[in-house]
């Protein structure tokens, strides 16, 4: 809460400033990271989806939410990939997960996480109207003064992708400014046109060094347009029902011996219906 009024005020973040949070947290981190963290009073985020949450956890969290440190944030009821319901279905499923949030800790949720990161413009709409004061993906980037708090990217750390390089690359990732970025929204029922213009605080020398690679086996071509307008173009379809894609530009070191920083940019973009190919023929109007 602190970072987003900060944010809404125009202050200027420490560079080394970062926000921790959890989405669905399983016994290790009740066990082992949070009591850690509370020990040390580090504050971070835990997001709970009602639906999959059990009676003790639920005892766990009336006593977690006493500290200063400790923020709980609400998912949906269902837990799933939810970008396909209508505006109508969501904010049921939203009302529902809020009775019991009320019910269980006697307050109101304030930060809202998309389950699994993912999210359609229905479904960001409903957000906004059930009243939430920020909404979390998780597509990789920095959070910035622009950025719109109803869709703030996260760095994930997981089994596969949570070691220490990891954590102190992320944590160094510098802003990645940019305006006109399409899509916007991570649910696709056909493969998108992917592009967005940097800003033009970023030098032209700096935009040539943009580089951009997706989580699949089959690499985008980053076509450079002018004028800071880039665009994403694949060979052929991608084969997978989620996307990763990720866009970095290099940033030296302040001294000799710094490690380079990265301005990143991230996509997640989800397919419903898994096939051997997406569709990459032009809509008809």
């Amino acid at each position: 809460s602190e970072l987003l009024a900060k944010q809404k005020r125009g202050e200027t973040l420490s560079p080394n400033t970062i926000a921790l949070t959890f989405d669905e947290p399983d016994e290790e981190t009740y066990t082992k990271a949070i009591p850690l963290l509370v020990q040390n009073k580090i504050p971070f985020t835990l997001f709970i989806s009602p639906g999959l949450a059990e009676q003790s956890e639920w005892e766990t969290l009336k006593n977690l939410r006493k500290s200063d440190f400790v923020t709980i944030g609400l998912s949906t009821f269902t837990y799933g990939h939810l970008g396909g319901w209508s505006e109508e279905n969501i904010t049921e499923d939203l009302n529902r997960a809020k009775a019991i949030y009320r019910e269980k800790l006697e307050q109101e949720p304030d930060y809202f996480a998309y389950p699994l990161g993912e999210y359609s413009a229905q479904f960001v709409s409903a957000v906004q109207k059930a009243g939430f004061h920020a909404a979390f993906g998780q597509n990789s980037g920095v959070m910035t003064q622009a950025t719109d708090v109803m869709k703030i990217p996260r760095f994930t750390m997981t089994d596969d992708f949570g070691d220490l390089d990891r954590f102190r690359t992320t944590s160094n990732a510098m802003p990645f400014p940019v305006k006109d970025l399409t899509p916007d929204t991570s649910y696709m029922m056909t493969m998108p046109d992917i592009g967005f213009t940097i800003d033009n605080r970023i030098s032209d020398n700096d935009i040539k060094k943009t580089k951009c690679f997706s989580s699949g086996t089959i690499q985008p071509e980053t076509v450079f347009l002018g004028t800071g307008r880039i665009e994403l173009r694949f060979p052929e379809a991608p084969i997978t029902d989620r996307l990763r894609i990720n866009c970095t530009i290099t940033v030296a070191g302040e001294l000799p011996d710094d490690d380079p920083r990265y301005r990143w940019l991230g996509f997640l973009l989800y397919f419903p219906v898994k096939t051997e190919a997406v569709d990459f023929s032009p809509e008809q109007p």
